[in-house]
């Protein structure tokens, strides 16, 4: 008996050769982005175990409060050690705050530390008194400095808005600070500083700084739980 012809199997054979690269091109584009992620979270890691390390290694404070609303802020800051004695700022009304393990997003009262979670390393901390709020806003400037911005006196604009002038201080060494006014006079205003809150729990900060306008997203910093709840 003569054989048939097998027409239909070499096809078949550079069809599975085919398949079987495609497959191994596809595992090793896996393999190399894993390696990659992998790499970018071991350099991140290490980047802020060193920065935090320098900062351990430069800065340390410690804050006691005693019954009478007052308290003691000790530190050590580049060899340098000293205390202060602190109190509450009175800006307005007095908030009363409790502890809550519930959401905030009904919360009228936006006394907090709030930050834009895609950008860790700059946030604003806002006082809220009465119809006022006291924003202190730490960023950098154009030379990647640190830098204070302070809005003192925001105040209601509109149904869930405050604004107010924004100010850069300067002021006296931290460590010749003692018993008079730290900040030089008159203090230089270099923008405005405008906060609309969608809810309790998030905002637009809008901001003229040095001519330069911007928003951002912001919403309230969680570090630990339960979270103050203030009103």
């Amino acid at each position: 008996m003569t054989p048939r012809p097998q027409w239909g199997q070499p096809g078949r054979r550079l069809v599975n050769v085919a398949w079987a690269s495609a497959v191994a091109l596809l595992a090793i584009g896996a393999l190399l982005a894993g390696r990659t992620e992998l790499s970018y979270r071991s350099q991140a890691q290490r980047q802020a175990e060193v920065q935090a390390d320098i900062l351990a290694a430069s800065v340390s404070a410690a804050l006691a409060f005693d019954d009478s609303g007052g308290g003691t802020f000790a530190y050590t800051l580049n060899g340098v050690s000293g205390s202060k004695a602190i109190t509450r700022q009175p800006i307005s009304t007095p908030s009363s705050c409790s502890f809550t393990m519930g959401s905030r997003a009904s919360n009228g009262n936006y006394q907090d530390l709030w930050f834009n979670a895609a950008e860790p390393g700059w946030g604003v901390n806002i006082a809220h008194q009465g119809n006022t709020l006291f924003a202190t806003w730490f960023t950098y400037d154009a030379n990647r400095h640190g830098m204070w911005l302070v809005m003192s006196a925001g105040t209601q604009t509109g149904p869930n808005t405050y604004s107010g002038a924004l100010y850069r201080t300067t002021g006296k060494p931290f460590d010749q600070i003692n018993g008079s006014s730290a900040v030089n006079l008159p203090v230089q205003q270099v923008g405005t500083l405008t906060f609309q809150f969608q809810d309790g729990e998030t905002a637009l900060m809008s901001y003229t700084v040095n001519g330069i306008s911007g928003s951002k997203a912001i919403q309230r910093q969680v570090f630990a739980l339960p979270v103050s709840k203030c009103q």
